[in-house]
């Protein structure tokens, strides 16, 4: 009964500390590599002001740090580092006033940019100075990466993962210090995938190198993959695609726009323009002046032959010197006055039908 007891104990224990570190953190893995993004389940410290002077008092409303700084940052407000500003230098103080993280030059935090948190900064990491370089500690003051980059910024829409520059070149790194994409691009830029259960994680990166002719564009996805070598004049992710396993592209080589599937060209680069209709889940290709329309696989269901198409609900509008024809959305002929516009709804039941036979 006894061992039995102890058991149990044990069992509970464990399964309170899983669900503490439920709460309190969730990982995220990418390219095999696992980091973790802390949340904040209080607040315990916020910053004071006083006569444009900063400080820092507690949820009591206790001083902390009296407001004699020029600015003062709280990197994560459950923890007690503070980042104490006096012109361009800095010193990190802990609740009891005392100075940490001594062993580092200038400490800062790293500012979030774009992010769905309420928070500002990175809320396990810091960057320091050493010798005209930057590097990453945690806020117990171990060094995560060695002072080797000219740079270290937040990257937009994605909590966790840093912009690094070497060399003139920019790179990826996450806030292990694990390099998720390589320093050897001129810019990169997430690409604005959001989803509503996943936020930002699924969206890629919109890589451009620099050429003799000008930026060249290429894309990597979200686990950190090469998709499309940066060869590209232009390119976009159609991000109202909702689709976290596949990359919908357009990308325009030497003034041909085409859409990639990620790695596998789905309608080829011969084409003045593309756009995207949501609604109907529809692009709109056009060659030589002359419009067409291609499903979501790249097949054309509506010819380039129409000198223009409007796309208003669930029907598509061609018009050319011989009139108007009406499409369904998966490229019939639809049996219905030209006159006639049927809009869909939120609700699939219901739909609205507009009739402008009057002109109106």
């Amino acid at each position: 009964m006894k061992r039995t007891f102890i058991i149990r104990c044990v069992i509970i224990a464990v399964l309170i500390i899983a669900i503490i570190v439920g709460v309190s953190a969730y990982f995220i893995y990418q390219n095999g590599k696992k980091y973790e993004i802390e949340e904040v389940k209080q607040y315990n410290y916020f910053s004071l002001r006083k006569d444009n002077l900063f400080g820092v008092i507690d949820r009591s409303g206790n001083i902390i740090i009296e407001p004699t700084y020029d600015d003062v940052k709280i990197p994560n407000p459950e923890k007690p580092v503070f980042v104490c500003y006096e012109g361009d230098s800095t010193k990190v103080l802990n609740e009891r006033k005392e100075e940490i993280l001594t062993d580092y030059d200038k400490v800062e935090p790293i500012q979030l940019q774009n992010t769905v948190n309420d928070l500002i900064y990175e809320k396990s990491v810091l960057k320091y100075q050493q010798d005209g370089k930057y590097g990453l500690i945690d806020f117990e003051g171990k060094r995560i990466t060695k002072p080797i980059y000219d740079s270290i910024d937040s990257l937009n829409y994605k909590e966790g993962q840093l912009l690094v520059k070497q060399d003139g070149k920019t790179g990826v790194i996450n806030i292990k210090g694990n390099t998720l994409i390589d320093i050897k691009y001129d810019q990169i830029n997430v690409d604005g995938y959001y989803t509503k259960e996943n936020g930002y994680n699924y969206s890629g990166y919109i890589v451009s190198t620099t050429t003799d002719q000008g930026y060249r564009y290429g894309y990597i996805n979200y686990d950190g993959k090469l998709l499309l070598e940066p060869n590209y004049n232009q390119l976009s992710r159609v991000t109202q695609i909702q689709d976290n396993n596949n990359a919908y592209i357009i990308c325009a080589e030497n003034g041909r726009y085409g859409v990639m599937k990620n790695d596998e060209s789905i309608i080829p680069n011969e084409y003045q323009s593309i756009d995207y209709d949501e609604g109907n889940n529809l692009f709109t290709i056009e060659k030589s002046k002359k419009y067409g329309i291609a499903n979501i696989d790249g097949n054309i269901i509506v010819p380039t032959e129409y000198n223009q198409i409007d796309i208003t609900g669930v029907y598509l509008y061609a018009t050319n010197e011989q009139g108007v024809v009406v499409y369904n959305s998966d490229g019939t002929q639809a049996n219905i006055d030209t006159n006639i516009a049927i809009i869909n709804t939120s609700n699939e039941k219901y739909k609205i039908r507009i009739d402008n036979s009057n002109g109106t």
